[in-house]
C-alpha cells in the first residue's frame, strides 16, 4: 500500500481542519465508543492528558443541569454532551484533549498504529493539537485501516477505530472532496497552464487583488442578509408565540443580534430559529385542552412530543447565543503590548529584577529554615491530630441525613430523571428510532432495551414471562426507565449509606416497592428463578421491584435485577409474576 508523504496533500498555509472534524470520518456509533472509552479512562490517564481534558470540558461552556463543572457529570450524560460541543459546535481544543485520552486508553491499537507510521517513514505526532497537518485521500486511509485490522486480528479494534487513532497520531486528515469549487478550479487550471513568459501574468497581482475584494463585498452582503433573516425571524416568533415561550420557561430569548454578528455560527442560528418557529407553530395546536375526555387523551401525547421539540430547540438558541456572546468578549478584550523598552534601560530594568530576586531567595532560605523547625516541632502532635479527625469523621459517618437534605436529593433525583427522559427522547430522534407504542409487557422491555443501551443489559432468564397479561404495561417501562436513570445514577454517584431507593422508586412508580435482597431458601430451591446468565457470567438477581401481591397475574409484576460495579450497568434478568418461594 503507498502511505508515504507523497500521497498528503498540504495547502502551504491555508487553514488545516480541526480535530473535531475527524470525527465524522466515522460511523456515529464508532464516534461515540470512542469518546465514551476517552472519557472513562480520565481516572487512570498520565496527569497531563487528564488535566488538559477537565480543562477543556470546563471551559467549553457545557452546562449540564445539577453540575458544577461539567467534568464531574456520569459518564453517559458527558459523552453526550462532549460529542456534540465537538462535532457541531466545532470545539477543536476540546477534541484534541479527548482524542489524547483515547489514546491512552488504546494501547494496543496506538502500538500498531505507530509502528505502521515507522514502516511508512513518519513519525508520530504529540498530544496538545488542534487542527490537521496535512490532507491524504480518505481512499487511503480507509484501506490502510482496514489493512492495519487484518494484520491484527486479535486484537479486537475496529476499521473505524484504527482510521481515528492513525490520524491522530499522523496529523493527516482524510479528506474526500476538493477545497475548492469546480468554477474556481477552472480559473486555477487555466492560470497553471500559462506559460511562464504569457503578459496575463502580469495582471494576476490586480486580479487577486479585485477577488479579495469582492470576496470581502459578498461576505459583507450575506452577513447583513442574514442578520435581516435572523432578527425577523426571531420578531416573528415572539410576537406569534409569547404564550407558548412562557409556558416552556424559555421565554425571554437571547437577542439574536450576537448570533448574527458571528457569520461562522449565523447559518446555524437561522436555521434553529426556522425549526423553532416550526415547533412552537405545532406546540400551539395542542397546548390548550381539547374539548372531550378522548380527544384529549390523544392531544396530551402529542404536546408533551410537541413542548419536548420546542423545548430542546429553544435550549440550542439559547447555548448558541452564549457561545457568540463568547466569542464577542474575545474578540473585543483589548490586545495591549508595553512598549518596548531601550536596550540600555531594559539592561538596568533586568539587573534591578535580579537584584530582587536574590534578595527574595535569600529571604525564602530564612522562611524555609523556620518551616523546617516548625514542621519538626508539629510532628510530635500528629497523631494526635489524626485520632482526633478520625473520631470526627466517624461521627459524620454516623449522623443521619437531616430533611432539608433529604428533600434537595429527591427534587435533584426528579430533575434527573426528568433529563434522562428528555435526553432519551432527543437521542432516539437523532439516531432514527421510531417510539414504540407500549401495548404489553413485552413492548416496555423492548422499549427500554433500546433506549437504555448504555445503562441497562437486559437478559431475561428461562424462567421470565415477558408475555405476562400485566394490566400496567406502562408502569413496567417506566420502572425500567428508573433503573436505567436515576438507580443508575446512584449506583454510580452515591449519596450516603441510606440512598433511599424504595422512597425514590414510589416517587417515579406510584404503588411500587423495592426490595435489596431476596429470600436465601428461595434462591437456594429455584435457582433458574434468581440467576441469569450473560456472555457466560452469572449473575445472582438478589434485588426486585415491582408491584401488587399473589393472585391475578393481571394484577402483579416483579423485575429482578444485579448491578455489575465494574460495567457500570444494571443487569435485569427476571420479568414475570411473584418468583417461587418455599411457600409458593
Amino acid at each position: 500500500m503507498t502511505t508515504n508523504q507523497d500521497s498528503v496533500a498540504r495547502h502551504g498555509d491555508s487553514p488545516m481542519p480541526g480535530m473535531g472534524f475527524v470525527f465524522g470520518c466515522v460511523e456515529f456509533d464508532s464516534a461515540h465508543d470512542a469518546v465514551e472509552a476517552a472519557l472513562r479512562h480520565r481516572s487512570r490517564a498520565s496527569q497531563r492528558a487528564r488535566d488538559a481534558a477537565n480543562a477543556a470540558i470546563d471551559n467549553s461552556g457545557i452546562v449540564l443541569d445539577g453540575f458544577r463543572k461539567a467534568a464531574l457529570a456520569p459518564l453517559a450524560r458527558l459523552t453526550d454532551a462532549v460529542s456534540l460541543e465537538m462535532v457541531k459546535h466545532q470545539n477543536h481544543r476540546l477534541a484534541g484533549a479527548v482524542l489524547e485520552l483515547w489514546r491512552e486508553s488504546q494501547p494496543k491499537l496506538a502500538q500498531a498504529a505507530i509502528r505502521r507510521l515507522e514502516s511508512d517513514g513518519l513519525s508520530a505526532l504529540g498530544p496538545k493539537r488542534e487542527q490537521f497537518d496535512a490532507l491524504r485521500p480518505v481512499a487511503e486511509a480507509r484501506a490502510e485501516a482496514e489493512s492495519l485490522v487484518e494484520e491484527h486480528a486479535d486484537a479486537e479494534f475496529s476499521a473505524d477505530h484504527a482510521l481515528l487513532m492513525i490520524s491522530y497520531l499522523s496529523g493527516r486528515f482524510p479528506f474526500d472532496h476538493p477545497a475548492i469549487s469546480g468554477f474556481l478550479a477552472e480559473w486555477l487550471d487555466r492560470l497553471e497552464g500559462l506559460p511562464t513568459e504569457a503578459p496575463e501574468w502580469a495582471d494576476v497581482p490586480a486580479f487577486a487583488a479585485r477577488a479579495s475584494e469582492l470576496a470581502a463585498e459578498k461576505g459583507r452582503s450575506r452577513s447583513d442578509a442574514l442578520e435581516a433573516a435572523i432578527s425577523g425571524e426571531m420578531e416573528r416568533i415572539v410576537e406569534d408565540f409569547g404564550d407558548e415561550l412562557d409556558f416552556l420557561e424559555a421565554s425571554p430569548l437571547p437577542d439574536s443580534g450576537g448570533v448574527a454578528a458571528q457569520l461562522d455560527l449565523a447559518p446555524e442560528g437561522k436555521r434553529i430559529l426556522e425549526e423553532l418557529r416550526a415547533a412552537l407553530a405545532a406546540f400551539a395546536e395542542v397546548r390548550l385542552p381539547a374539548p372531550t375526555m378522548s380527544e384529549e387523551r390523544h392531544r396530551a401525547e402529542q404536546r408533551i412530543t410537541r413542548a419536548d421539540d420546542a423545548a430542546r430547540l429553544a435550549a440550542e438558541w439559547q447555548a448558541l447565543a452564549a457561545k457568540a456572546g463568547q466569542a464577542a468578549a474575545e474578540a473585543d478584550a483589548p490586545d495591549e503590548q508595553p512598549p518596548k523598552a531601550e536596550p540600555s534601560v531594559e539592561l538596568q530594568r533586568l539587573e534591578a529584577e535580579k537584584a530582587n530576586l536574590i534578595a527574595a531567595r535569600d529571604a525564602l532560605a530564612v522562611e524555609k529554615a523556620k518551616l523546617e523547625e516548625d514542621n519538626r516541632r508539629l510532628q510530635g502532635h500528629v497523631e494526635e491530630r489524626q485520632h482526633a479527625y478520625d473520631k470526627l469523621f466517624t461521627e459524620k459517618e454516623t449522623q443521619s441525613d437531616d430533611n432539608s437534605q433529604l428533600r434537595s436529593e429527591l427534587r435533584e433525583s426528579r430533575q434527573l430523571v426528568e433529563t434522562w427522559r428528555l435526553a432519551s427522547l432527543q437521542r432516539a430522534e437523532e439516531e432514527g428510532i421510531e417510539p414504540l407504542s407500549i401495548e404489553n409487557v413485552a413492548d416496555a422491555i423492548e422499549a427500554a432495551r433500546k433506549m437504555f443501551p448504555h445503562t441497562l443489559i437486559i437478559e431475561l432468564n428461562s424462567a421470565s414471562r415477558p408475555d405476562q397479561a400485566y394490566r400496567h404495561p406502562q408502569e413496567v417501562y417506566d420502572a425500567l426507565r428508573w433503573l436505567g436513570t436515576e438507580y443508575h445514577y446512584l449506583r454510580t454517584t452515591p449519596l450516603g449509606k441510606n440512598p433511599e431507593y424504595d422512597l425514590r422508586l414510589k416517587e417515579a412508580c406510584n404503588g411500587w416497592t423495592y426490595r435489596g435482597k431476596q429470600s436465601d431458601t428461595a434462591k437456594g430451591m429455584f435457582t433458574k428463578e434468581y440467576e441469569t446468565t450473560v456472555n457466560g457470567k452469572t449473575y445472582l438477581l438478589d434485588a426486585h421491584i415491582g408491584e401488587g401481591t399473589r393472585g391475578n397475574p393481571q394484577n402483579m409484576i416483579r423485575i429482578a435485577f444485579a448491578w455489575d460495579p465494574n460495567l457500570e450497568k444494571v443487569v435485569v434478568g427476571y420479568v414475570g409474576p411473584h418468583q417461587k418461594t418455599q411457600a409458593s
